[in-house]
């Protein structure tokens, strides 16, 4: 699999066609194949600590 750079606005598709995802500012839009909802991930860096490390 290779990596691909993305631009606001780009989408995902898989090799029959079918939206997979599309990049929105700030987030990614995840459609579901069977309900056809709409997930919303946000793409917001965390200030946690990872996991494993002292602080």
């Amino acid at each position: 699999m290779e990596a691909v750079e993305l631009s606001v606005g780009a989408e995902e598709r898989c090799a029959c066609g079918n939206l997979i995802a599309v990049l929105r500012r700030g987030r990614v839009e995840i459609l579901c194949r069977r309900c056809k909802r709409i997930h919303l991930i946000p793409l917001v860096k965390e200030d946690r600590p990872s996991p494993g490390t002292k602080g």
